[in-house]
C-alpha cells in the first residue's frame, strides 16, 4: 500500500463510504522481554493519525500489538507489559489500544488479571480499552469472556473455528457471556476461513440477528485491509459488505472498525512479518 498522505486520505473517504469508521492500526508485536517491538515509527504514526483527523476528526485509530507466547505468569511481567503500553499510547495521538495477545504462559486468571488491569488504566488514560478475543482456542469463552468488565469492547475473532455448523452457537454464547458491549470480528482471508468468503460470514450473521438478537452488539471488526483490496478477485468481499444493509442497522454509536495494519512505511517488510504471524498463529491453533 503506498503511503503517502494523499492515498491515506482517499483510503479514509474510501471506508467512511462503507459505514466503517475507525482503524486499527498494527503497531507491533511483544518481545519477550514483555517491550514493544514497534512496527514503525511515532512520528510515522503521528502523520497518518493527523491525515485521518482531518478527513473526519471523528474518525478513531487504535493501536494493535499482538503476540504469542508471552509469558505473564509473573506479576512484575505484567506491570513491564503495562508500562509498555502506556509509553506506546503516549508516543503518538492514538485514540486507544487493541490488545491482540493470542497465546501465553501462565493461567487464565494471570490473563484476566493483566487485561483488567490493561483496561482500567487505557480508561485511565482517558483511551478507549478493546481486545481481541480467541473463540473457544486457548481459553474457551465462558472461562474469560465474563471476566473481561472494564474494556470499553471485546472483539470475538469470529472466524476460524466457525462453521455453517457451529455459526449460531458461538455467537449466542459470545454475547451471552460478554459484560461489555461486542464487536464482533470478522475475516477476509480465505485462507483463514477454510475458504469461507466474507459473504458467507455476513450471511451467519444476518441469520443470527434474525433468530437471537443480542442487545450487546454494538459493531463489526474486518480483519484485515490489506486482504481486501481490488486484486485477485478479492473486491467481491468489498462488494459483499458495501452491499450488505446489516452494517448500518446496528444500533450504537460505537465506531465500526476495520483492522488495517499496513499503513505505514516499509509496506514490504510489514506484509511479510504480518503475514507470518498470522500464519503462525493458525498453525498453533490447528495443531492444538
Amino acid at each position: 500500500m503506498d503511503t503517502s498522505p494523499s492515498v491515506w486520505r482517499a483510503t479514509v473517504t474510501r471506508l467512511e463510504s462503507v459505514n466503517i469508521n475507525c482503524i486499527i492500526v498494527w503497531a507491533g508485536w511483544w518481545n519477550p522481554d514483555h517491550t514493544i517491538n514497534y512496527a514503525d515509527s511515532p512520528t510515522t504514526w503521528t502523520q497518518f493519525i493527523n491525515t485521518v483527523k482531518a478527513v473526519n476528526p471523528n474518525f478513531v485509530v487504535l493501536a494493535l500489538v499482538n503476540g504469542d507466547g508471552i509469558d505473564i505468569s509473573d506479576s512484575t511481567n505484567r506491570t513491564m507489559m503495562l508500562n509498555a503500553v502506556q509509553q506506546l499510547l503516549t508516543s503518538a495521538p492514538f485514540d486507544g489500544i487493541n490488545d491482540d495477545l493470542e497465546t501465553f504462559n501462565g493461567t487464565n486468571q494471570n490473563l484476566i488479571d493483566y487485561w483488567q488491569a490493561e483496561a482500567s488504566m487505557v480508561k485511565g488514560m482517558g483511551e478507549i480499552a478493546t481486545v481481541d478475543l480467541g473463540v473457544d482456542w486457548t481459553y474457551t469463552i465462558e472461562d474469560v469472556y465474563p471476566y473481561l468488565t472494564n474494556f470499553n469492547y471485546v472483539m470475538p475473532m469470529f472466524y476460524w473455528t466457525i462453521e455453517d455448523s457451529n455459526a449460531l452457537s458461538y455467537w449466542n454464547r459470545i454475547l451471552s457471556n460478554s459484560p461489555v458491549p461486542v464487536i464482533m470480528g470478522l475475516d477476509v482471508n480465505q485462507n483463514e476461513m477454510n475458504n469461507f468468503p466474507l459473504s458467507k460470514q455476513l450471511s451467519w450473521i444476518d441469520q443470527a440477528m434474525a433468530s437471537s438478537p443480542h442487545s450487546n452488539l454494538a459493531g463489526f471488526a474486518i480483519w484485515a485491509y490489506d486482504y481486501w483490496d481490488n486484486s485477485g478477485g478479492k473486491s467481491k468481499d468489498f462488494a459483499a459488505w458495501a452491499n450488505w444493509a446489516t452494517k448500518g442497522s446496528v444500533p450504537s454509536p460505537t465506531p465500526t472498525p476495520l483492522e488495517a495494519p499496513i499503513i505505514t512505511a516499509a509496506i514490504i517488510a510489514i506484509v511479510v512479518v504480518a503475514a507470518a504471524l498470522l500464519f503462525k498463529k493458525k498453525v498453533k491453533k490447528n495443531n492444538g
